[in-house]
């Protein structure tokens, strides 16, 4: 059996559905590319990438890390939360609703402190909020970029109920995830 709800809205700020990962990675990426679109002065180049097969051995990661060679990568992935009742809050260390989180972490790499450093100053500097986290149990196509050598960072937005029919974001962890990389990449 399989169940299909459709996606939908819980109150004002909540939106749950099947595959939130990553579909919503996909989402924050074209609304950041609108957004930079056309602009002069950006303090990157700026390449807008999606992968494949991340559970089956970070296969698409893989293959674009061999083609393009990058300077640094922000790598975006579903954040795990723990803000209900059963999970350790030592894995599972988001909230929804609190701001897109910076992982310092996980059980595939140390992702740059440097660039998460910045991160956190453009954040704090913007007046968005930001969690910060490690996560256990859990690995990123950003793994891939760093075994390459390239400065990585891992942004997450924090989803509820991973790989289920009922993944919940918080819509405004979507959009502060949007204004933290505008303003990084514009220097705004």
């Amino acid at each position: 059996m399989i169940w299909n709800p459709p996606t939908r809205r819980l109150g004002p700020h909540r939106i749950t559905g099947k595959a939130m990962d990553d579909r919503v990675a996909l989402a924050i990426a074209t609304l950041v590319g609108e957004r930079l679109a056309g602009r002069d002065g950006l303090n990157h180049e700026v390449w807008l990438a999606s992968t494949v097969q991340e559970e089956n051995g970070l296969i698409g990661a893989s293959s674009l890390a061999d083609e393009e060679r990058f300077d640094r990568c922000i790598a975006m992935d579903v954040g795990l939360t723990g803000d209900i009742p059963g999970p350790d809050r030592r894995d599972f260390p988001g909230r929804l609703g609190a701001g897109p989180m910076l992982v310092h972490q996980d059980s595939s790499t140390h992702y740059s402190g440097r660039f998460i450093r910045e991160l956190v100053a453009t954040a704090a500097s913007a007046g968005i909020p930001i969690q910060q986290a490690i996560f256990q149990n859990f690995g990123s196509d950003g793994a891939e970029a760093m075994r390459r050598g390239m400065e990585t960072a891992l942004l997450t937005y924090p989803t509820r109920y991973t790989h289920s029919a009922i993944e919940t974001v918080d819509e405004r962890d979507v959009r502060a995830c949007v204004e933290l990389l505008v303003a990084f990449l514009s220097g705004n």
